[in-house]
């Protein structure tokens, strides 16, 4: 190693190359378990950013929106049902003359079946569209929509804390690093680390989880 250095020191004294020796100090380096890091600022940020009153009512409230969305379906499974036997009965099944007749009045009855048929559908479309015009229904429906806003709203303002969480966990390890003169942290990996032959200290978690308590 002392050849290999005074060799460099040669070098760099009849050529002139800029050359940094401060790169052929040993890198410090740790590994950091940012999972257990997440946990601890997950709290911090949650204490700073706490549930606004009407989303954690929706959280409390997940069983009853449940119910209504099955009430609200079954409802309308049965008056679907009724439309079914209200208009489409037998008419919508091509029926056969018990008489002979002549091509024309054959005609003239097929004709009238296909009408009292496309008749008959559109009654049945009328009756299903007007399903959700039903009172009960539609004042279910309106609760529905209206928790599934504050869903959505739930779901940004957790998405919202996710990431402050992050941003605030990487911040803390850097800052960590920084502090102790660490030249690099990693995640830490289920590889882990093989080899260590100066012994360093090569996982921080601990001494980040403690950063963050005090």
């Amino acid at each position: 190693m002392f050849k290999e250095v005074a060799l460099c020191l040669a070098v760099v004294a009849v050529s002139g190359c800029d050359i940094n020796l401060s790169s052929l100090r040993p890198v410090k380096w740790a590994t950091v378990d940012v999972n257990k890091v997440r946990e601890v600022v997950k709290d911090v940020v949650a204490a700073e950013n706490p549930y606004p009153a009407e989303l954690e009512a929706v959280r409390n409230g997940e069983d009853e929106y449940m119910r209504i969305r099955n009430q609200v379906a079954r409802l309308k499974s049965s008056a679907s049902e009724n439309c079914k036997k209200l208009h489409l009965p037998q008419s919508m099944i091509p029926q056969k003359p018990n008489v002979f007749l002549s091509s024309a009045e054959g005609d003239s009855y097929y004709i009238q079946q296909h009408r009292d048929r496309v008749e008959a559908s559109g009654a049945y479309q009328k009756c299903l569209t007007a399903i959700d015009d039903d009172q009960l229904i539609a004042d279910l429906n309106l609760k529905v929509q209206a928790h599934e806003k504050l869903r959505q709203a739930r779901q940004v303002y957790e998405r919202s804390v996710a990431q402050k969480t992050e941003i605030r966990a990487r911040e803390i390890v850097a800052s960590y690093g920084k502090a102790n003169g660490f030249d690099l942290i990693v995640e830490e990996n289920r590889s882990g680390v093989i080899y260590n032959e100066s012994d360093m200290i090569v996982d921080v978690t601990g001494g980040v989880l403690e950063s963050v308590q005090r």
